[in-house]
């Protein structure tokens, strides 16, 4: 059996959110992006996983994990509006990551958005702008 992993799930809700694919089309990875993907692109990634004991399964039942998504392009506003697609999905009410629930997620709140920008020495430009926006998932 392969594990549930909140990264999984995430993914799986961003492939659903038109605004987001019509940036990206399916090049939503975790961790890290292949050196082959073009940008823009979107990375999901755990940074922590909260317990209420440290003998807590995640399988057990309800835990609270951190994510931070990447929204990567080579501009800076290239990468907010991508970021602004994650969280809303371009609809009124918004749709996106932002007060998603589901049956395995309880709730997903923006907790916090920083810039980075990163210099490469390649092929594709030698520049990425990429927002982070961590998010408290809250999971059943």
């Amino acid at each position: 059996m392969v594990p549930d992993l909140i990264e999984d799930h995430v993914i799986a809700r961003l492939l659903t959110l038109s605004a987001v694919t019509a940036l990206v089309g399916q090049r939503i990875r975790p961790g890290s992006l292949d050196q082959r993907d073009a940008i823009p692109a979107v990375t999901v990634t755990l940074a922590e996983e909260i317990h209420e004991s440290e003998l807590d399964d995640p399988g057990d039942g309800p835990y609270t994990a951190i994510v931070e998504v990447r929204a990567i392009d080579q501009t800076h506003r290239g990468a907010r509006l991508l970021q602004r697609a994650i969280e809303y999905n371009a609809t009124d009410p918004p749709t996106g990551l932002n007060g998603w629930e589901s049956s395995a997620v309880a709730s997903c709140l923006n907790i916090g958005a920083e810039r980075e920008f990163i210099d490469l020495r390649d092929d594709a430009g030698g520049k990425r702008e990429v927002m982070v926006v961590r998010y408290r998932v809250d999971l059943m």
